[in-house]
Protein backbone atom coordinates (compact mmCIF):
# COMPACT_ATOMS: atom_id res chain seq x y z
CA UNK A 1 0.00 0.00 0.00
CA UNK A 2 2.81 2.43 0.87
CA UNK A 3 4.50 1.70 -2.46
CA UNK A 4 1.24 2.37 -4.33
CA UNK A 5 0.74 5.67 -2.48
CA UNK A 6 4.25 6.67 -3.54
CA UNK A 7 3.41 5.68 -7.10
CA UNK A 8 0.35 7.94 -7.28
CA UNK A 9 2.15 10.85 -5.51
CA UNK A 10 -0.40 11.25 -2.72
CA UNK A 11 0.92 14.66 -1.53
CA UNK A 12 0.55 16.05 -5.06
CA UNK A 13 -2.99 14.69 -5.31
CA UNK A 14 -3.90 16.36 -2.02
CA UNK A 15 -2.58 19.66 -3.39
CA UNK A 16 -4.78 19.26 -6.49
CA UNK A 17 -7.83 18.64 -4.31
CA UNK A 18 -6.90 21.57 -2.06
CA UNK A 19 -6.54 23.81 -5.12
CA UNK A 20 -10.03 23.00 -6.33
CA UNK A 21 -11.58 23.58 -2.92
CA UNK A 22 -9.74 26.90 -2.64
CA UNK A 23 -11.26 27.98 -5.95
CA UNK A 24 -14.70 27.03 -4.64
CA UNK A 25 -14.48 28.57 -1.17
CA UNK A 26 -11.79 31.19 -1.73
CA UNK A 27 -13.00 32.69 -5.03
CA UNK A 28 -16.42 31.50 -6.19
CA UNK A 29 -18.22 31.62 -2.83
CA UNK A 30 -17.08 35.12 -1.74
CA UNK A 31 -17.73 36.38 -5.27
CA UNK A 32 -21.24 34.90 -5.19
CA UNK A 33 -21.87 36.46 -1.78
CA UNK A 34 -20.74 39.83 -3.12
CA UNK A 35 -23.43 39.50 -5.80
CA UNK A 36 -26.09 38.56 -3.26
CA UNK A 37 -26.24 34.87 -4.17
CA UNK A 38 -24.54 31.68 -2.99
CA UNK A 39 -23.17 28.31 -4.01
CA UNK A 40 -25.66 25.89 -5.51
CA UNK A 41 -23.67 22.90 -6.73
CA UNK A 42 -24.22 20.14 -4.11
CA UNK A 43 -21.20 19.40 -1.91
CA UNK A 44 -21.27 15.72 -2.84
CA UNK A 45 -21.27 16.52 -6.55
CA UNK A 46 -18.34 18.90 -6.14
CA UNK A 47 -16.51 16.20 -4.17
CA UNK A 48 -17.06 13.81 -7.10
CA UNK A 49 -15.70 16.48 -9.44
CA UNK A 50 -12.56 16.80 -7.33
CA UNK A 51 -12.25 13.03 -6.99
CA UNK A 52 -12.45 12.52 -10.76
CA UNK A 53 -9.73 15.11 -11.43
CA UNK A 54 -7.50 13.63 -8.71
CA UNK A 55 -7.98 10.15 -10.19
CA UNK A 56 -7.01 11.35 -13.67
CA UNK A 57 -3.82 12.81 -12.16
CA UNK A 58 -3.12 9.59 -10.20
CA UNK A 59 -3.45 7.52 -13.38
CA UNK A 60 -1.09 9.95 -15.09
CA UNK A 61 1.55 9.50 -12.39
CA UNK A 62 1.25 5.72 -12.66
CA UNK A 63 1.69 5.56 -16.42
CA UNK A 64 4.55 8.06 -16.29
CA UNK A 65 6.49 5.86 -13.85
CA UNK A 66 5.57 2.77 -15.88
CA UNK A 67 7.29 4.09 -18.99
CA UNK A 68 10.14 5.81 -17.10
CA UNK A 69 11.54 2.87 -15.17
CA UNK A 70 14.90 2.81 -16.96
CA UNK A 71 15.32 6.59 -16.89
CA UNK A 72 14.38 6.76 -13.20
CA UNK A 73 16.93 4.04 -12.41
CA UNK A 74 19.56 6.56 -13.56
CA UNK A 75 18.04 9.78 -12.19
CA UNK A 76 16.53 8.63 -8.89
CA UNK A 77 17.00 4.88 -8.31
CA UNK A 78 15.91 5.17 -4.67
CA UNK A 79 12.46 6.40 -5.76
CA UNK A 80 11.70 3.71 -8.35
CA UNK A 81 8.46 1.92 -7.41
CA UNK A 82 7.40 0.04 -10.57
CA UNK A 83 9.06 -3.40 -10.68
CA UNK A 84 10.07 -3.02 -7.04
CA UNK A 85 7.13 -2.14 -4.78
CA UNK A 86 4.46 -2.50 -7.51
CA UNK A 87 4.52 -5.04 -10.35
CA UNK A 88 4.35 -3.68 -13.90
CA UNK A 89 1.10 -5.48 -14.77
CA UNK A 90 -0.48 -4.19 -11.55
CA UNK A 91 0.62 -0.64 -12.40
CA UNK A 92 -0.81 -0.87 -15.92
CA UNK A 93 -4.04 -2.41 -14.67
CA UNK A 94 -4.43 0.26 -11.97
CA UNK A 95 -3.83 2.98 -14.56
CA UNK A 96 -6.59 1.66 -16.82
CA UNK A 97 -9.12 1.04 -14.05
CA UNK A 98 -8.55 4.43 -12.38
CA UNK A 99 -8.82 6.25 -15.70
CA UNK A 100 -12.08 4.52 -16.66
CA UNK A 101 -13.67 5.21 -13.26
CA UNK A 102 -12.49 8.84 -13.35
CA UNK A 103 -13.95 9.42 -16.82
CA UNK A 104 -17.26 7.82 -15.80
CA UNK A 105 -17.48 10.02 -12.69
CA UNK A 106 -16.50 13.08 -14.73
CA UNK A 107 -19.14 12.23 -17.35
CA UNK A 108 -21.78 11.90 -14.62
CA UNK A 109 -20.87 15.27 -13.05
CA UNK A 110 -20.84 16.87 -16.51
CA UNK A 111 -24.28 15.39 -17.25
CA UNK A 112 -25.64 16.84 -14.01
CA UNK A 113 -24.18 20.22 -15.01
CA UNK A 114 -25.83 20.08 -18.46
CA UNK A 115 -22.70 19.81 -20.60
CA UNK A 116 -22.20 16.07 -20.80
CA UNK A 117 -20.54 16.01 -24.23
CA UNK A 118 -18.04 18.82 -23.60
CA UNK A 119 -17.16 17.65 -20.09
CA UNK A 120 -16.65 14.03 -21.13
CA UNK A 121 -14.42 15.12 -24.01
CA UNK A 122 -12.35 17.19 -21.57
CA UNK A 123 -11.78 14.17 -19.31
CA UNK A 124 -10.87 11.91 -22.22
CA UNK A 125 -8.55 14.62 -23.57
CA UNK A 126 -6.79 14.95 -20.21
CA UNK A 127 -6.30 11.20 -19.76
CA UNK A 128 -5.10 10.82 -23.34
CA UNK A 129 -2.71 13.77 -23.03
CA UNK A 130 -1.12 12.22 -19.93
CA UNK A 131 -0.67 8.91 -21.79
CA UNK A 132 1.05 10.58 -24.75
CA UNK A 133 3.05 12.75 -22.36
CA UNK A 134 4.51 9.60 -20.81
CA UNK A 135 5.16 7.85 -24.12
CA UNK A 136 6.12 10.71 -26.42
CA UNK A 137 5.67 14.36 -25.37
CA UNK A 138 8.06 14.38 -22.41
CA UNK A 139 10.88 13.25 -24.71
CA UNK A 140 10.39 16.23 -27.02
CA UNK A 141 11.75 19.74 -26.72
CA UNK A 142 9.42 21.77 -24.42
CA UNK A 143 6.31 19.90 -25.60
CA UNK A 144 6.00 17.79 -22.46
CA UNK A 145 6.62 20.80 -20.22
CA UNK A 146 3.84 22.78 -21.90
CA UNK A 147 1.38 19.86 -21.81
CA UNK A 148 1.78 19.35 -18.05
CA UNK A 149 1.67 23.11 -17.40
CA UNK A 150 -1.53 23.38 -19.47
CA UNK A 151 -3.21 20.51 -17.61
CA UNK A 152 -2.20 22.06 -14.27
CA UNK A 153 -3.67 25.38 -15.37
CA UNK A 154 -6.94 23.69 -16.32
CA UNK A 155 -7.50 22.36 -12.77
CA UNK A 156 -8.62 25.71 -11.23
CA UNK A 157 -10.69 26.45 -14.33
CA UNK A 158 -12.60 23.16 -13.97
CA UNK A 159 -13.48 23.91 -10.35
CA UNK A 160 -14.62 27.45 -11.14
CA UNK A 161 -16.47 26.56 -14.33
CA UNK A 162 -18.58 23.73 -12.91
CA UNK A 163 -19.53 25.74 -9.82
CA UNK A 164 -20.29 28.85 -11.85
CA UNK A 165 -22.51 26.87 -14.23
CA UNK A 166 -24.76 25.76 -11.37
CA UNK A 167 -24.93 29.28 -9.96
CA UNK A 168 -25.87 30.83 -13.31
CA UNK A 169 -28.57 28.20 -13.81
CA UNK A 170 -30.22 28.61 -10.40
CA UNK A 171 -29.80 32.37 -9.87
CA UNK A 172 -30.80 33.67 -13.29
CA UNK A 173 -33.32 36.16 -11.93
CA UNK A 174 -30.96 37.59 -9.28
CA UNK A 175 -28.10 37.95 -11.75
CA UNK A 176 -30.39 39.62 -14.28
CA UNK A 177 -31.67 42.01 -11.60
CA UNK A 178 -28.10 42.89 -10.57
CA UNK A 179 -27.09 43.50 -14.17
CA UNK A 180 -30.10 45.80 -14.80
CA UNK A 181 -29.64 47.80 -11.59
CA UNK A 182 -25.81 47.97 -11.67
CA UNK A 183 -24.99 48.63 -15.35
CA UNK A 184 -21.40 49.62 -14.61
CA UNK A 185 -20.64 46.47 -12.61
CA UNK A 186 -19.01 43.49 -14.37
CA UNK A 187 -21.23 40.46 -14.86
CA UNK A 188 -20.90 37.76 -12.23
CA UNK A 189 -19.51 35.20 -14.67
CA UNK A 190 -16.96 37.72 -16.01
CA UNK A 191 -15.77 38.55 -12.50
CA UNK A 192 -15.38 34.90 -11.49
CA UNK A 193 -13.65 34.08 -14.78
CA UNK A 194 -11.18 36.97 -14.27
CA UNK A 195 -10.02 35.72 -10.86
CA UNK A 196 -10.01 32.02 -11.72
CA UNK A 197 -8.19 32.64 -15.00
CA UNK A 198 -5.54 34.61 -13.13
CA UNK A 199 -5.16 31.73 -10.68
CA UNK A 200 -4.89 29.29 -13.60
CA UNK A 201 -2.31 31.42 -15.37
CA UNK A 202 0.02 31.41 -12.38
CA UNK A 203 -0.54 27.67 -11.94
CA UNK A 204 0.50 27.26 -15.58
CA UNK A 205 3.62 29.41 -15.21
CA UNK A 206 4.77 27.89 -11.90
CA UNK A 207 4.24 24.38 -13.25
CA UNK A 208 6.21 25.25 -16.39
CA UNK A 209 9.05 26.53 -14.19
CA UNK A 210 8.95 23.38 -12.06
CA UNK A 211 9.01 21.13 -15.14
CA UNK A 212 12.05 22.91 -16.60
CA UNK A 213 13.90 22.70 -13.27
CA UNK A 214 12.97 19.01 -12.99
CA UNK A 215 14.32 18.38 -16.49
CA UNK A 216 17.62 19.99 -15.53
CA UNK A 217 17.70 17.79 -12.43
CA UNK A 218 17.00 14.68 -14.56
CA UNK A 219 19.23 15.61 -17.50
CA UNK A 220 21.62 12.66 -17.09
CA UNK A 221 19.00 9.94 -17.46
CA UNK A 222 17.05 11.81 -20.14
CA UNK A 223 20.21 12.24 -22.24
CA UNK A 224 21.17 8.59 -21.80
CA UNK A 225 17.83 7.41 -23.22
CA UNK A 226 17.50 9.86 -26.09
CA UNK A 227 15.08 12.41 -24.65
CA UNK A 228 15.32 15.84 -26.30
CA UNK A 229 14.33 17.92 -23.28
CA UNK A 230 15.28 21.58 -23.06
CA UNK A 231 18.44 21.07 -20.93
CA UNK A 232 19.54 18.14 -23.11
CA UNK A 233 19.23 20.26 -26.27
CA UNK A 234 20.41 23.60 -24.85
CA UNK A 235 22.60 22.36 -22.02
CA UNK A 236 22.29 23.07 -18.32
CA UNK A 237 23.24 26.71 -18.86
CA UNK A 238 20.53 27.15 -21.49
CA UNK A 239 17.98 25.45 -19.24
CA UNK A 240 18.93 27.74 -16.37
CA UNK A 241 18.54 30.82 -18.58
CA UNK A 242 15.04 29.79 -19.71
CA UNK A 243 14.04 28.88 -16.14
CA UNK A 244 15.43 32.22 -14.95
CA UNK A 245 13.38 34.12 -17.53
CA UNK A 246 10.20 32.29 -16.46
CA UNK A 247 10.95 32.84 -12.75
CA UNK A 248 11.72 36.54 -13.35
CA UNK A 249 8.44 36.99 -15.25
CA UNK A 250 6.45 35.32 -12.47
CA UNK A 251 8.25 37.43 -9.85
CA UNK A 252 7.54 40.65 -11.74
CA UNK A 253 3.86 39.82 -12.16
CA UNK A 254 3.39 38.92 -8.48
CA UNK A 255 5.25 42.03 -7.31
CA UNK A 256 3.12 44.20 -9.59
CA UNK A 257 -0.17 42.55 -8.60
CA UNK A 258 0.82 42.56 -4.93
CA UNK A 259 1.33 46.32 -4.88
CA UNK A 260 -1.81 46.86 -6.96
CA UNK A 261 -3.73 44.80 -4.42
CA UNK A 262 -2.35 46.86 -1.53
CA UNK A 263 -3.11 50.11 -3.36
CA UNK A 264 -6.73 49.05 -3.90
CA UNK A 265 -7.44 47.56 -0.47
CA UNK A 266 -4.82 48.84 2.01
CA UNK A 267 -5.03 45.34 3.49
CA UNK A 268 -1.78 44.72 5.37
CA UNK A 269 -2.12 41.05 6.34
CA UNK A 270 -2.76 39.66 2.81
CA UNK A 271 -0.04 41.96 1.42
CA UNK A 272 2.50 40.80 4.02
CA UNK A 273 1.50 37.23 3.22
CA UNK A 274 2.20 37.85 -0.50
CA UNK A 275 5.63 39.27 0.31
CA UNK A 276 6.66 36.47 2.68
CA UNK A 277 5.25 33.42 0.88
CA UNK A 278 5.48 34.47 -2.77
CA UNK A 279 7.76 37.40 -3.53
CA UNK A 280 10.69 36.57 -1.24
CA UNK A 281 10.77 32.81 -2.11
CA UNK A 282 10.66 33.64 -5.83
CA UNK A 283 13.54 36.08 -5.47
CA UNK A 284 15.42 33.43 -3.49
CA UNK A 285 14.72 30.97 -6.31
CA UNK A 286 16.27 33.36 -8.81
CA UNK A 287 19.35 33.75 -6.63
CA UNK A 288 19.73 30.00 -6.06
CA UNK A 289 19.09 29.28 -9.75
CA UNK A 290 22.02 31.47 -10.72
CA UNK A 291 24.28 29.62 -8.29
CA UNK A 292 22.91 26.11 -8.95
CA UNK A 293 25.43 23.58 -10.25
CA UNK A 294 24.84 20.21 -8.66
CA UNK A 295 21.81 17.92 -8.96
CA UNK A 296 20.92 18.56 -5.32
CA UNK A 297 20.75 22.32 -6.02
CA UNK A 298 17.98 21.76 -8.57
CA UNK A 299 16.22 19.36 -6.19
CA UNK A 300 16.06 22.18 -3.62
CA UNK A 301 14.80 24.58 -6.27
CA UNK A 302 12.04 22.14 -7.21
CA UNK A 303 10.99 21.89 -3.56
CA UNK A 304 11.02 25.68 -3.19
CA UNK A 305 8.86 25.96 -6.29
CA UNK A 306 6.26 23.66 -4.70
CA UNK A 307 6.30 25.80 -1.55
CA UNK A 308 5.58 28.89 -3.68
CA UNK A 309 2.73 27.07 -5.42
CA UNK A 310 1.22 26.06 -2.08
CA UNK A 311 1.62 29.63 -0.83
CA UNK A 312 -0.24 30.92 -3.87
CA UNK A 313 -3.10 28.50 -3.28
CA UNK A 314 -3.38 29.46 0.40
CA UNK A 315 -3.48 33.18 -0.47
CA UNK A 316 -7.19 32.86 -1.24
CA UNK A 317 -7.73 31.37 2.20
CA UNK A 318 -5.90 34.29 3.84
CA UNK A 319 -7.86 36.78 1.76
CA UNK A 320 -11.15 35.04 2.50
CA UNK A 321 -10.76 35.30 6.26
CA UNK A 322 -8.77 38.52 6.55
CA UNK A 323 -11.09 40.85 8.48
CA UNK A 324 -9.32 44.02 7.33
CA UNK A 325 -9.58 43.24 3.62
CA UNK A 326 -13.39 43.21 3.73
CA UNK A 327 -15.05 41.77 0.66
CA UNK A 328 -12.43 42.56 -1.95
CA UNK A 329 -14.44 40.62 -4.54
CA UNK A 330 -17.28 43.12 -4.28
Amino acid sequence: MIAFLKLIRLPNLLIIAFTMYMVRYGIVQPMAEAYGIGLWMPDLLFFLLVLSVVMIAAAGYIINDYFDVRIDQVNKPEHVVVDKGVKRRVAMGAHQVINVIAILIGAFVSWKANFFKEGTILYIFSATSLWFYSTTFKRQFLVGNLVIALLSGIVPLIAGFYDMTYIKEHFKDVLLFNAQNNPGRPAFSDSVFFFVLGFSFFAFMLTLLREIIKDIEDREGDDAYGCKTLPVVMGVRGGKIVAGIVAAFISFMIVYLGFEFYHDTRSKIPFIYIVITLILPLLLMLFLLIRAKEKRDFTRLSLLNKIVMLGGICFWLVLRFSSESGNWFG
